[in-house]
């Protein structure tokens, strides 16, 4: 996965062992929600075409939406109309990639692919970041996703090969409610966060 998805808020991670006594406390089998659940309904809602869910089930759009929803300024309801629509519009006109870029995934699962769904795990460690790694369990999950395309018109192409199958990292994050550290141990939201394609995995 791309390094700069997982952030790096040294200063949280700090708070959070403190807080919580180790890292123990805050791993995906302990943790509330169920994000492979979160990821089904997403990649559902792209294969539909559905973006009011794709919208509401997003990580960015979602955190976005909240900032909106807080603003003491201006006509909230306008803002949150003008903020689906950008982001609709970028949405629609999100060309074919296998780059981390927002929206990518509607590439991934057209309508015509047949997808398998993995179990949910912690965020690999990074070795000079062990703080970092405690701070990023349990509000990070990763979910290989297994997709196979039966369709060659509708399957993404890479290296200008149209590809039959190929697996993902798809990664669903919880929000950072205030700033909260606390909050994770028992909010239930999961929101989508991007995927990535495992490249030895093309067929």
């Amino acid at each position: 996965m791309n390094h700069k998805l997982f952030g790096k808020f040294f200063f949280r991670a700090i708070a959070l062992v403190a807080l919580m006594g180790g890292t123990e406390a805050c791993t995906l089998n302990k943790i509330a929600g169920d994000p492979a659940k979160v990821l089904k309904e997403y990649i559902g809602a792209v294969q539909k075409g559905d973006f009011n869910a794709i919208y509401a089930l997003s990580q960015v759009t979602a955190r976005q939406k909240k900032w909106i929803q807080k603003s003491e300024t201006g006509d909230v309801q306008k803002q949150e109309a003008e903020h689906f629509q950008r982001h609709k519009a970028i949405y629609d006109a999100t060309v074919p990639s296998f780059s981390n870029v927002q929206w990518a995934e509607k590439y991934y699962f057209p309508p015509s692919a047949k997808v398998e769904i993995g179990k949910p795990r912690d965020p690999e460690p990074f070795e000079k970041e062990k703080l970092g790694d405690a701070y990023e369990k349990g509000v990070v999950a990763i979910i290989t996703v297994s997709v196979s395309y039966p369709v060659p018109e509708e399957a993404p192409e890479y290296d200008g090969v149209k590809v039959k199958q190929a697996n993902y990292n798809c990664m669903l994050r919880k929000i950072r409610y205030e700033d909260s550290v606390m909050i994770y141990s028992y909010d239930e939201k999961w929101f989508f966060s991007g995927c990535l394609v495992i490249g030895n995995s093309i067929k």
